[in-house]
């Protein structure tokens, strides 16, 4: 069951260092009110482990009830750039392949935009102050990051 399919064209925001960043409360606010429809039945194929190991990926684990919507979605975003920003989509490290740390949220991926590292972030129900924290994560590790 997940969420039906939003459409995904644009994220909802961008910062870089040295910008200011988003207003977090309004934010949240609006990635909020993206989920008034029920989850729905939804089709998904997940690959084995083998077929992780062959394209550079995981495999082998279905998706938490709760990460279905969020899967579906982080997929869309990495089409919609393979499609639009091919080379930028082929620096993609997902979040597994992340160094993970005590109480830190990682994000869903990370991209290469020149020198300049960008934290790719799928962003569900999130509150202002998962928002802040995400936001000052990324600062701390002088990434940008999309918020879509």
């Amino acid at each position: 069951m997940a969420h039906p399919e939003l459409p995904l064209q644009h994220p909802h925001a961008i910062w870089y260092p040295g910008t200011a960043p988003a207003n977090f409360r309004k934010l949240a606010g609006r990635l909020q009110e993206r989920w008034r429809q029920p989850e729905v039945s939804t089709p998904c194929v997940i690959g084995t482990e083998q077929a992780g190991a062959a394209f550079s990926g995981h495999g082998g684990r279905a998706p938490q009830d709760s990460e279905v919507t969020h899967d579906v979605h982080l997929a869309a975003v990495y089409l919609l750039m393979r499609r639009e920003l091919p080379t930028r989509a082929a620096s993609w490290v997902g979040e597994a392949a992340l160094p993970v740390g005590q109480g830190i949220k990682v994000p869903d991926a990370l991209v290469r935009d020149g020198r300049q590292r960008t934290a790719i972030e799928f962003g569900g129900s999130y509150d202002h102050a998962k928002l802040s924290d995400f936001h000052g994560y990324c600062e701390s590790q002088g990434w940008g990051y999309e918020l879509w």
